[in-house]
């Protein structure tokens, strides 16, 4: 009994997810949270979309995508069973940076490696997704079976 009482309280949580685990450099990741408790989920909008850290090899984080230096004061309401989506184009912002001319040179493309993002409710807290990944390295782009013998059919003709 327990152990349902627990699934049950777990499952009503709020939820920040990845559309995948791995992403290649420069591809869009696309984060969703989604309000599986019952009641509405609210946020100011200085944290309107989750923050993005790199996570290092001494076990700490670093951050690479900050919260935006100018926002409309506002509350973020996600009533129960909706999601609201965001996408991160894998850059960073770089803020700090006060002469440049051009919007475009403040963004840097991030480093391969380990990611995590955070979102900051009032009711949970800080909702996290689970660890992805951003590679440089080739994706694995051979066919599967179904689609390998699909396309053997197409080539034969039966």
């Amino acid at each position: 009994m327990t152990a349902l009482l627990l699934t049950l309280i777990i499952a009503a949580n709020p939820t920040l997810e990845t559309d995948k685990d791995v992403y290649k450099l420069g591809e869009p990741v696309a984060f969703t949270l989604t309000n599986r408790s019952n009641v509405n989920l609210s946020w100011s909008s200085i944290s309107n979309y989750p923050t993005v850290w790199r996570q290092l090899e001494n076990g700490k984080e670093e951050l690479v995508r900050e919260l935006p230096v100018v926002v409309l004061l506002a509350i973020g309401v996600l009533a129960p069973d909706e999601s609201k989506q965001w996408e991160w184009d894998q850059r960073v912002y770089l803020q700090k940076h006060e002469e440049a001319p051009d919007p475009e040179a403040l963004r840097v493309q991030t480093e391969s490696g380990k990611y995590a993002a955070h979102f900051e409710t009032f009711e949970h807290g800080t909702v996290s997704a689970e660890t992805f990944r951003i590679t440089d390295e080739p994706m694995d782009v051979r066919p599967r079976q179904k689609l390998a013998t699909a396309w053997a059919k197409l080539k034969t003709g039966r």
